[in-house]
């Protein structure tokens, strides 16, 4: 296996067979190209160096192209780049950054569960909300006019014989919904709060775990 492709120290393509190139070592021959490095002779493993010359991108070179900033740290390690100097991320920096993904995950899967109770879309919902609506103002109408209510009347036949009847299950499936919507809502908020407070990526990533969604 050969490095086929350099820029200054990196790596960016490899081949093999008779192509012409800089012969990778054997014991680095499954690596990933960006975890190699050209030291002007050999390929060698980016990760056996912790002196390293950061160019504008924030890419670890183990040679200075002249003006790269020096820094010492791991090749691992996430770089950030605090009032235009490249440093290590901090642990604490680390640790926010899982925390926050791992609660948007949260929150989509939250809307995942929400969507087996109630049909996307926004149409859709507005749908919801008139035949809501109608629903209620027919329990307080004493002669009802179908022509008044057209979404309850709408289903007359599929979901109930009456308006009644399709009010009351109109009514029966907003007082389900609530009340696994307001399940659905304080464990999706339990779970971001377990995850704020957690003090560790493990910690953070087992409060993310444990959540267990209400099954429909």
């Amino acid at each position: 296996m050969k490095a086929t492709l350099i820029d200054f120290d990196l790596v960016l393509g490899v081949g093999s067979g008779n192509v012409d190139g800089v012969e990778i070592p054997a014991q680095l021959a499954g690596s990933p190209t960006a975890a190699l490095r050209y030291d002007g002779t050999r390929i060698v493993a980016a990760a056996s160096y912790r002196q390293f010359y950061i160019d504008p991108a924030g890419v670890k070179h183990i040679r200075d192209a002249g003006g790269w900033q020096p820094l010492v740290c791991d090749f691992s390690a996430e770089l950030v780049l605090d009032q235009g100097v490249w440093r290590p991320q901090t642990g604490t920096e680390a640790l926010a950054i899982v925390k926050e993904a791992l609660k948007a995950e949260i929150d989509a899967e939250a809307e995942t569960v929400r969507l087996r109770y109630i049909t996307a879309g926004a149409g859709q919902a507005m749908v919801y909300q008139q035949k809501g609506a109608e629903a209620d103002r027919l329990a307080a109408d004493t002669s009802p006019d179908p022509a008044h209510y057209p979404i309850l009347a709408a289903s007359i036949g599929i979901d109930g014989a009456t308006l009644a009847d399709v009010a009351a299950l109109v009514n029966a499936t907003r007082a389900a919904w609530s009340a696994a919507a307001a399940t659905i809502e304080a464990m999706r908020l339990g779970t971001k709060q377990a995850i704020d407070a957690a003090v560790s990526d493990t910690d953070a990533r087992a409060a993310r775990a444990a959540v267990a969604w209400p099954a429909q």
